[in-house]
């Protein structure tokens, strides 16, 4: 069994938004320049976004006795840097150092769809892309990347389809066995929560 309502898994120095961004695929780089702005102005990527770097696969429909649960996985803006070779505070750390994580990554990715039990994976945009949008006096008001650079925020998610929560969990668990760079900050947290199909299925 695993301890915490949050169901949340902690394990230092490994951090979790570090192991998100692997979602982005053994080949992924951070250039600036790979960005271009979609029909809705946000930021896109050419080829998308997923774990292998594939394009995107998803699972059929449930199978009888199966459910589904979202990984969800943080990261900063300095995560972001440190990877692309743009951080000033660990200039020692390249890109390349990182070259073992997107490879763990892919093969974690791999072994769920070998199982059956993957159905989704994506990784989001630096948070210096972030737009919010909050209302004012009645009014919108957009605000540009309002992170802070340490600040951990949504970075990527792994959608599975399997037989319970704690397998859901188990399998959340092995990215606390992700490599590292060692000089990297951070803490590791993945956060694992169950997918409804309908209101009626809200826990109130």
């Amino acid at each position: 069994m695993f301890e915490g309502e949050q169901h949340s898994l902690r394990r230092g120095p490994l951090t979790a938004g570090h192991t998100a961004l692997g979602v982005l695929g053994a080949d992924a780089s951070f250039d600036e320049g790979d960005w271009t702005p979609g029909e809705d102005g946000c930021p896109r990527r050419p080829g998308g976004l997923d774990v292998s770097g594939a394009g995107h696969r998803s699972g059929a429909g449930r199978e009888e006795g199966t459910l589904k649960y979202i990984i969800l996985l943080y990261g900063s803006q300095r995560d972001y840097d440190l990877m692309a070779g743009r951080s000033t505070d660990h200039p020692t750390l390249s890109p390349g150092d990182f070259a073992p994580m997107y490879a763990f990554m892919e093969s974690w990715n791999n072994e769920l769809v070998e199982s059956g039990e993957f159905v989704d994976a994506q990784g989001l945009a630096a948070p210096a892309h972030t737009r919010r949008i909050q209302l004012k006096d009645g009014v919108p008001v957009v605000t540009d990347g309002p992170y802070a650079e340490t600040q951990e925020v949504l970075a990527g998610y792994t959608l599975v389809e399997c037989e319970s929560f704690d397998r859901a969990t188990a399998i959340a668990a092995r990215l606390a066995n992700c490599p590292y760079p060692a000089d990297a900050p951070g803490e590791f947290v993945v956060d694992v929560r169950p997918i409804h199909d309908s209101s009626a299925e809200l826990e109130l």
